[in-house]
């Protein structure tokens, strides 16, 4: 058998069925921009088989560059899988089973979610929220100061302490806690520091007898010399209001009593951290 072999052979073009090819459209949602990311199409869950466009290329989404693609694929059950997580977001728990079809074009939207948690100071036994600021510390001593109810961007993985650095009037700070943000999405993103209640209780006693006596007047002053309240003594205790955790009052006598004569400015230091109830007695 002789067989001829032309001196010139023509060129061979591979040509793809373009009947065992579908179209896949994936498209990546979320509330903020996404600049960075990258997620890739793969025929297995864990990633080792990587998915060939039509044209024999790669299939490696960059976010920084696109959030929406379309590819013509061939046809079968293949997987979405993230390879690198956009900066602030949380994982994707697994990857996403897409079924590419010649008949219609597959359309995939992928929702990513930032992670933003809501910070809260609240009431230590109903837990009503309460007003207040709060320091938030990273692992890196980089500390932002927000108010009560703020909902704020924090990296999922890295670790946090939250503090109260004010409350409302009645409450001293909260224990401060300590958080890593988990790489998964909770159920719930919220931080809560629970604040116990105090109150302050003044009375003016005679040294000897150590009764209660009756008749002295006196004003209240904050540090910034702000009047909060006026009161007369009497055999009862004088419980004063609008008293903050961690700051300094001065209590001034504006009516003597008989035979009675206390410092005309006494101090109240309210700490941070105390008893539920806190008594100052005048002599």
């Amino acid at each position: 058998i002789k067989v001829k072999i032309p001196l010139y052979p023509e060129t061979i073009v591979f040509k793809p069925d373009v009947k065992t090819y579908g179209k896949l459209d994936i498209q990546f949602t979320s509330s903020n921009k996404l600049e960075n990311g990258k997620f890739g199409l793969f025929y297995d869950q864990k990633g080792t088989e990587p998915v060939k466009d039509i044209n024999g290329k790669d299939t490696i989404i960059n976010l920084s560059e696109q959030n929406q693609i379309s590819l013509s694929l061939k046809k079968g059950k293949l997987y979405l899988k993230e390879l690198e997580v956009p900066s602030g977001y949380y994982r994707q728990k697994e990857a996403t089973e897409i079924l590419v079809s010649e008949k219609k074009v597959t359309e995939v939207k992928t929702d990513l979610h930032i992670s933003e948690w809501n910070c809260l100071i609240a009431d230590s036994e109903n837990g009503k929220e309460l007003n207040g600021k709060i320091t938030v510390t990273d692992e890196n001593g980089n500390r932002e100061e927000v108010s009560a109810g703020a909902r704020i961007p924090l990296f999922p993985g890295k670790f946090y302490t939250f503090e109260t650095s004010e409350t409302e009037e009645g409450y001293y700070f909260s224990t401060p806690v300590n958080l890593q943000i988990p790489e998964y999405e909770p159920e719930k993103e919220e931080v809560s520091l629970m604040c116990d209640s105090f109150l302050v209780k003044v009375n003016v006693k005679d040294e000897d007898t150590g009764r209660n006596l009756n008749g002295g007047r006196f004003v209240i002053y904050d540090e910034d010399g702000n009047q909060l309240q006026e009161f007369t003594a009497d055999e009862n205790d004088t419980v004063l209001n609008k008293l903050k955790a961690g700051r300094t009052y001065r209590l001034h006598q504006i009516r003597l009593l008989d035979s009675f004569l206390p410092s005309s400015n006494e101090r109240i230091e309210i700490p941070e951290r105390g008893t539920p109830v806190i008594e100052k007695t005048m002599k």
